[in-house]
């Protein structure tokens, strides 16, 4: 089976990396870090706002910026453990 190596290092089946069904990166992130209920993520320090094409996405500066939508966050998402109230 062919596999291939995702943002953390770990080796996925191929046939898992353009299957709508698997999981995204912030669905994983949150797996290994995580949620920390007393925060969102819209008032975290790592989290950066985009505009494209008239369009606001956010980020999370820790969890890697991408174009890909898997790594779109919500301002009112739950944070993870790795919080840090914004400045």
């Amino acid at each position: 089976m062919e596999t291939q190596i995702d943002i953390f290092g770990n080796q996925i089946p191929l046939e898992q990396v353009n299957n709508p069904k698997h999981e995204t990166i912030k669905t994983r992130w949150r797996k290994m870090y995580g949620y920390d209920d007393q925060h969102t993520c819209g008032t975290c320090r790592f989290t950066c706002d985009f505009e494209v094409n008239g369009k606001r996405h956010l980020k999370c500066n820790l969890m890697g910026i991408s174009e890909s939508p898997d790594t779109n966050i919500g301002a009112a998402d739950t944070a993870c453990r790795r919080y840090e109230k914004m400045d």
